[in-house]
């Protein structure tokens, strides 16, 4: 789950499970003609096992000036045990607020809201919410009303073994874009742990994996060129990390501006790229690539999430590892490369459209995943070929300092698609093929 920031807006939304009954409010201040804000409050308190948590949980009430609202109750269970006992279906889950003093995060104050994990904060779950301003001689709104409402998930598409799915309304209107989705975890299996819904479990790697996100195990590759601190020959070794499954799409990439998290110098809104930046095509292009991002708006969107950029050194580990080894094949699919078929890039006179090659008709990139599985790398990353440049974290070299991007893209001819390939851009420079995947530490 992502940062989430409901600016100017008070709310009564999760608790922390502090001591026994804990009761925490915000509201607006009365108006000379009226009131600025609805006084809200939660409160939390254990639940025992029984019928709204067959494990036990926490309970959430949400008061509305001092009365309780039955129906944005709400529950926080415990998980299963797992198999004979061993590991967990679900790890424990709780929520902790705070108040948010006024500054970067609430311009006029607000309340944070954290959720622990076994005890250890989750920051990329992470959200506030902001209290909002007086009104003019009291006639405004402190912040327009806050709720939240949740309701049982099935096991699908969201949560694999099921679930409670939580809504934010804003004068009663749902907004999409702040569900959030917590998941019951997977079965034990012969001792091994479950995971919560944040993340699944990779058997490469022993444990569970933010869900979006491949672990690559730590290991040791020799490098077939130069970087800048590398050079032919020399064996890298890397600890264990976890690199985004697909690049990040328009889409992603869209929440985190309506955060405020990236900021619109930091990519390319020049209408006369309209035709070549994903951002300005429209709906039908949110599922592609995000290009024309700046260096900077990519690390943005990477520590936005809780990550950061990849080094050159582990995106090229990564891109041909099958859980055992780096393969050190040509690209990420193996040592033959298909024009349309296994990656996106320029075939003179020919572009591709999807899986079909066009001569000089089409110019973009696919939309992510169009070249699965036939496209992907032994552990399953999409799109680790053609289609769009990543940037890394990495310099190019001791003379410049300019930034790397690995990958291909869809407007580079064929020399530029292997994994040991690299260019550089200006951290300033947005190119309509250049883009970005993220690290998550383990």
């Amino acid at each position: 789950m992502n940062t989430m920031k409901v600016r100017k807006n008070c709310a009564y939304i999760l608790a922390a499970l502090i001591p026994a009954l804990a009761l925490l409010s915000c509201g607006g201040s009365d108006g000379a003609d009226g009131k600025n804000g609805t006084n809200s409050a939660i409160r939390t308190s254990a639940e025992p096992a029984g019928e709204n948590c067959a494990n036990g949980g926490i309970k959430i009430e949400v008061f509305l000036d001092g009365e309780v609202q039955n129906e944005q109750t709400q529950y926080i269970c415990n998980g299963n045990n797992g198999e004979n006992g061993q590991g967990t279906n679900g790890t424990n889950t709780t929520i902790q607020t705070s108040p948010e003093p006024a500054g970067a995060n609430c311009e006029n104050g607000g309340i944070k809201i954290e959720v622990l994990i076994d005890g250890e904060v989750q920051p990329a779950q992470t959200q506030y919410i902001c209290n909002g301003n007086n009104g003019e001689n009291g006639q405004g709104t402190n912040g327009t009303n806050a709720a939240i409402q949740t309701s049982p998930e099935p096991a699908g598409t969201n949560c694999a073994n099921g679930g409670i799915k939580i809504e934010v309304l804003i004068d009663g209107e749902i907004q999409p874009a702040q569900t959030q989705y917590i998941c019951n975890g997977n079965d034990g299996n012969d001792g091994h742990d479950g995971c919560d819904g944040g993340y699944h479990y990779e058997e490469h790697m022993n444990g569970c994996i933010p869900n979006g996100f491949v672990g690559i195990p730590a290991g040791s590759f020799v490098l077939t060129h130069n970087t800048y601190l590398y050079h032919e020959g020399d064996a890298v070794t890397l600890a264990a990390f976890a690199l985004g499954k697909a690049p990040v799409s328009v889409e992603e990439f869209q929440k985190c501006v309506a955060a405020g998290a990236c900021t619109e110098e930091n990519y390319d809104t020049a209408e006369d790229n309209k035709w070549i930046c994903n951002s300005n095509r429209g709906d039908d292009w949110l599922n592609h690539p995000m290009n024309c991002v700046y260096w900077n708006g990519a690390k943005e969107y990477c520590e936005w999430i809780g990550g950061r950029l990849p080094t050159e050194e582990e995106w090229e580990y990564a891109a041909t590892h099958n859980g055992t080894e780096h393969l050190n094949t040509t690209y990420a699919f193996g040592d033959t490369l298909e024009h349309c078929v296994t990656a996106n890039y320029f075939d003179s006179p020919s572009y591709c459209n999807g899986t079909e090659a066009t001569a000089n008709t089409y110019w973009g990139t696919a939309a992510i995943g169009t070249y699965s599985p036939a496209g992907d790398s032994p552990l399953g990353l999409v799109d680790m070929t053609g289609n769009v440049n990543e940037w890394t974290s990495s310099q190019f070299s001791a003379s410049n300092n300019n930034k790397v991007l690995k990958g291909g893209g869809w407007g580079e001819n064929a020399e530029y698609m292997p994994i040991a390939s690299r260019i550089y851009f200006d951290r300033g420079t947005g190119k309509y093929y250049g883009g970005m995947r993220c690290v998550m530490g383990l």
